[in-house]
């Protein structure tokens, strides 16, 4: 048994509420990341709970909300490739980081965060 396939059935384990107790708790990036994803994948892929509870672990709103933003876009290119998010290899991961569509910074644009360059006086 694969641990694509004990995810699903741990989870099947659990009672009812239990699961909606553990959902309720997580931070809103999570839950929404969730709700989207499980109306793609469905209840047997254990996706959804493993991306969202990723999102939940991080302590800062703005990480939950900035990650959760960058997995929408990476799982939308690996289903534009016909691959499922769990199973996309490095080249796949290297050519979603190379694509332009997925880059900040439009070509011959500086990027809004600048890194100071100035020397620092000491007193």
């Amino acid at each position: 048994m694969t641990a694509s396939e004990r995810v699903p059935a741990a989870l099947a384990a659990l009672p009812d509420q239990v699961r909606r107790d553990l959902l309720e708790d997580w931070p809103s990036a999570a839950r929404d990341l969730y709700g989207f994803l499980l109306g793609l994948y469905g209840e047997g892929d254990p996706l959804p709970l493993a991306a969202a509870g990723w999102i939940g672990h991080h302590g800062s709103v703005h990480t939950q909300v900035n990650y959760a933003r960058h997995f929408r876009a990476w799982e939308r290119y690996v289903r534009e490739c016909a691959v499922h998010p769990l199973q996309a290899l490095l080249p796949l991961a290297d050519a979603f980081a190379q694509h332009p569509t997925t880059s900040r910074a439009e070509p011959g644009r500086r990027s809004r965060s600048r890194r100071w360059s100035g020397t620092r006086s000491r007193p």
